[in-house]
């Protein structure tokens, strides 16, 4: 899907959403070329946006909700940011210094214990 549009964050240019995970705790999107990750509730069957958080970089490729961490893989920044999910709200907040990590483009759970904060990167 390719966009073009002004963000909730009022960032504006092309914004090709790539990474759409939805889950009863939250649903989420990323926006590359703004850097952001879209928050949605649900109101019925229509969604509604709760926030969106700058991801650390502008092309965040992948991400993936492991236990109560966000981690978002930023390929054009090479690195990896680890957000912490609000319980309540389902929004991300930034903990910490984003890993460095060259071109990556993916990533997942290391074991299948979804409990735990390790992650497997996977870089382009």
């Amino acid at each position: 899907m390719r966009v073009t549009a002004r963000t909730h964050s009022g960032r504006s240019g092309r914004t090709p959403t790539w990474s759409l995970r939805a889950k009863t705790e939250g649903r989420y999107v990323a926006n590359r070329g703004v850097g952001t990750i879209a928050v949605f509730t649900l109101d019925g069957e229509l969604p509604v946006l709760v926030a969106e958080v700058d991801s650390g970089g502008k092309w965040p490729r992948h991400f993936a909700r492991i236990g109560t961490n966000l981690y978002v893989a930023d390929e054009r920044a090479d690195l990896i940011s680890v957000f912490r999910v609000n319980p309540a709200t389902g929004v991300p907040a930034p903990v910490g210094d984003p890993v460095r990590v060259p071109s990556p483009t993916c990533v997942l759970p290391w074991t299948a214990n979804h409990n735990t904060s390790d992650f497997l990167a996977h870089g382009a």
